[in-house]
């Protein structure tokens, strides 16, 4: 086979003694001579093609009916979309990645613009905020679920995150609206777009009630202690 979208055919009276069998993978020609739809010629459709050293290739293509020295014809335009597809692929294993990690995680996960709206949360987050879904808190922010004064000490920590370009990681009690408190170690970190520019904060958040439940019981068993030997 020849690649006829390159310069890999040595001349043009080479490229001529194919037929549009010889450019296709045995067993796809006829797939290709099925496809071929003329009378929407701006509509590709995915084949495989051969290079002149065998190499398979993506191509799209799209064929048009035509009348060529009087005689009915096809013209086809081929596009090698071998390096795009190869990069789509790549993207969807990024994002199945990005989508297991936010689904099993069991530490809470937040994005949030410059407004500290949340942009995107995972699941365990949600639980956290009582939501049934992570899309349910997508405009919100700590205001809506936290109590007041508390979610204003998240916001200036926030804050503080965007205007120095640093990392902050702190221990401190979470407040919800309800009343109900828990002790939390969180890490926030910028959020930066591609040219480096920050546009946001994105964190992790660790549940740490229960550790914090035993240093303050072990605390006072230690002071119970130092007060009998007084």
């Amino acid at each position: 086979g020849c690649d006829w979208s390159s310069d890999v055919c040595s001349s043009d009276l080479e490229l001529k003694k194919l037929t549009p069998s010889d450019l296709h993978p045995p067993g796809e020609s006829e797939k290709v001579e099925r496809n071929v739809d003329t009378k929407n010629p701006h509509h590709p459709n995915r084949y495989t093609h051969l290079s002149k050293d065998g190499r398979r290739m993506d191509v799209e293509i799209v064929t048009d009916a035509i009348v060529y020295q009087g005689r009915a014809a096809w013209l086809s335009i081929v596009r090698d979309i071998t390096e795009r597809l190869r990069a789509e692929k790549a993207l969807a294993r990024e994002q199945w990645l990005m989508q297991t990690f936010m689904a099993n995680i069991p530490d809470a996960v937040y994005f949030k613009d410059m407004q500290g709206r949340f942009l995107r949360i995972n699941k365990a987050q949600a639980e956290r905020l009582g939501l049934e879904a992570p899309a349910e808190a997508v405009g919100k922010t700590d205001f809506n679920f936290f109590e007041k004064e508390n979610a204003r000490k998240v916001r200036e920590e926030e804050l503080e995150v965007i205007r120095t370009g640093q990392i902050s990681v702190k221990e401190r009690v979470k407040v919800f609206a309800d009343g109900q408190k828990s002790w939390v170690s969180g890490t926030k970190v910028p959020l930066r777009n591609d040219e480096g520019k920050i546009i946001g904060v994105f964190g992790i958040t660790r549940d740490i009630t229960e550790r914090k439940q035993t240093e303050e019981k072990l605390q006072a068993f230690t002071e119970q202690l130092v007060d009998r030997k007084s």
